[in-house]
């Protein structure tokens, strides 16, 4: 395992017997977040100065880490073949990198500031990207253009997920929400999960069913994904406005039906 301190080091740790493997890395500032790549040949250290460094492990080399490369960024990733890195800096762009050679690939996808969010597409295709504008946005990693419409929160983006099997975004927000989206419409699901403050992390569980998200007021909350409704989508929105008596606007926002709305929705719905 690797663990990140404030005292500017991560340190190796054999999980079997607790005892550290090989000298602490060394950095600048302190250590936030660390991350393995697929194949446990490299690791992706971030620090509180805005730095990604990316270290040689070796399963194989006996604990001897030796320091390759370094970007000013304040997210970074691996991709799910560990193949290539993702990086988003203060200067709006989302940098796709490769692991052997840390070489910049492609055209970075621009954004009008900063980028505090990265992850890739379970199928490798696509990556999502968080911004300080308030948006989550879904590119396509060939073309570098994007696949929809911005996923708008009121403030900041910060944390990012995919869920196992793509079909699910999950965002968190310094407005105090995380929110899911269908990954193929780029529609909101279901109201925001509110929080008392800011949400900095967020994931599914394995099976894709429940997800968990972190808010700086140190707690950590489990939720249910809501489970899709079959039929067409007009009338299953219809459906859940009745049913509610509320309509969910493209910001997130909950509405108050009036009865003269919600009587025209009740008679369409009964057509």
């Amino acid at each position: 395992i690797v663990t990140g301190n404030s005292d500017h080091t991560a340190r190796l740790w054999d999980l079997a017997t607790g005892h550290e493997i090989g000298s602490p890395l060394v950095h600048l500032a302190a250590v936030s977040a660390a991350e393995f790549s697929p194949d446990g040949e490299h690791l992706l250290t971030r620090t509180d100065d805005d730095t990604a460094h990316l270290w040689h492990i070796g399963r194989g080399a006996g604990g001897k880490a030796f320091f390759l490369r370094r970007w000013s960024c304040r997210a970074a990733t691996f991709s799910r073949d560990g193949k290539a890195i993702l990086t988003g800096g203060d200067d709006g762009r989302a940098q796709l990198h490769e692991t052997s050679s840390g070489q910049a690939v492609g055209e970075p996808c621009v954004h009008q500031k900063a980028v505090l969010a990265v992850t890739f597409h379970p199928n490798g295709k696509s990556i999502l990207t968080g911004s300080a504008d308030g948006a989550a946005r879904l590119w396509n990693l060939a073309t570098g253009k994007l696949a929809g419409r911005p996923m708008y929160h009121r403030h900041l983006v910060s944390a990012l997920a995919f869920s196992p099997d793509g079909k699910t975004i999950l965002t968190g927000s310094e407005d105090n929400t995380a929110r899911l989206w269908e990954s193929s419409t780029l529609m909101q699901i279901g109201p925001p999960l509110k929080h008392q403050a800011s949400v900095r992390s967020v994931a599914f569980s394995p099976d894709g069913r429940t997800i968990v998200t972190g808010s700086v007021d140190g707690s950590a909350q489990f939720w249910d994904v809501p489970k899709p409704l079959s039929g067409e989508v007009e009338r299953i929105i219809l459906w859940t406005q009745v049913v509610t008596g509320l309509a969910l606007e493209e910001d997130g926002d909950l509405n108050i039906l009036s009865a003269r709305a919600w009587g025209t929705r009740n008679q369409k719905l009964a057509q």
